[in-house]
């Protein structure tokens, strides 16, 4: 059931996915339901995952002076991914 989700959800924002592409990232894939004010992404910790948004919005944010910076938000239909910290991919994390 979570995967029907997953895939309504990826035709109709990437409508070039046929149904083996589908399939082949279903087998990576899995649908979270995640809390309000849950880090995805921590300063200096590996990234495990790409997130794509289904429902609600994502805020990128930095601490300045104990001050939270914003850099971006995301919101619903879009893949949240730093590939700088995605786990293997940069030294050093």
């Amino acid at each position: 059931m979570q995967n029907v989700k997953v895939v309504e959800l990826l035709k109709n924002v990437y409508s070039a996915f046929n149904e083996t592409m589908l399939a082949q990232l279903l087998t990576y894939t899995r649908l979270l339901k995640l809390p309000k004010g849950t880090k995805l992404l921590s300063e200096g910790k590996p990234l495990d995952y790409f997130y794509f948004i289904g429902k609600g919005a994502v805020k990128s944010y930095y601490l300045k002076d104990g001050k939270e910076i914003c850099l971006w938000f995301a919101l619903e239909n879009k893949i949240i991914a730093n590939m700088r910290a995605y786990k293997g991919v940069v030294a050093g994390y």
